[in-house]
């Protein structure tokens, strides 16, 4: 069993998976256009962004396979919400 109660190998019921890699992507989107703080991962994410489109995939499928990479960006940025949101993602949904 998962913190939130819910065993996500039975079902993602009760759990808004789709709904919080919305909310992380949008952090994500607005941290990779800011120019004045550009960094290596803000780069990356904003190039995987644009494969995301052209590949059709979905927020939670790009935010699971982007883990690492979006930890780092929000490392970086000392975003401490967007990291504990992006912890329960990882654990309940991914």
């Amino acid at each position: 069993m998962t913190s939130s109660g819910a065993d996500r190998y039975v079902s993602f019921q009760g759990i808004d998976c789709e709904g919080d890699a919305c909310t992380i992507l949008k952090r994500v989107r607005a941290y990779a256009s800011e120019r004045a703080r550009a960094s290596a991962w803000a780069d990356y994410l904003a190039a995987r962004l644009a494969q995301q489109v052209a590949l059709g995939q979905d927020d939670l499928f790009f935010v699971c396979s982007q883990v690492n990479p979006i930890r780092a960006l929000l490392q970086e940025r000392g975003d401490r919400q967007a990291l504990d949101l992006l912890e329960h993602i990882e654990e309940d949904c991914c």
